[in-house]
């Protein structure tokens, strides 16, 4: 019975001493370096990484860009159009020539 009480208040030892490491770890804030900022005090590198940025962000609206027209079939769509406005032209002239050379024989009948 006393070997078990043993081993748990062990267990207990063990337990609250991690539980505090854990809670300083977690609160534990990192020192301050000077040098970390020295980044961004020079105006060159400040502007690189903004474009930087922008160029990544860029990319990504690209990239996010071609799956959203892929994914909702807009450049299938976009092509279907332009094959039906070329044949609509095509047709549209061929009826064209059909109407004055029709026009042309009411207007002017061949006697």
């Amino acid at each position: 019975m006393q070997k078990s009480s043993k081993i748990l208040c062990y267990i207990k030892n063990t337990v609250s001493k991690l539980i505090v490491a854990k809670s300083n770890l977690i609160y534990e804030q990192p020192p301050i370096n000077s040098n970390s900022m020295e980044f961004f005090n020079n105006p060159t590198n400040v502007i690189l990484s903004i474009v930087i940025l922008l160029c990544v962000g860029f990319l990504i609206f690209l990239l996010l860009r071609e799956f959203a027209c892929w994914y909702w079939k807009i450049n299938d769509i976009k092509k279907l159009l332009e094959d039906i406005k070329k044949n609509t032209q095509q047709n549209c002239g061929k009826s064209q020539d059909n109407l004055t050379d029709e026009d042309n024989s009411i207007s002017n009948p061949k006697t």
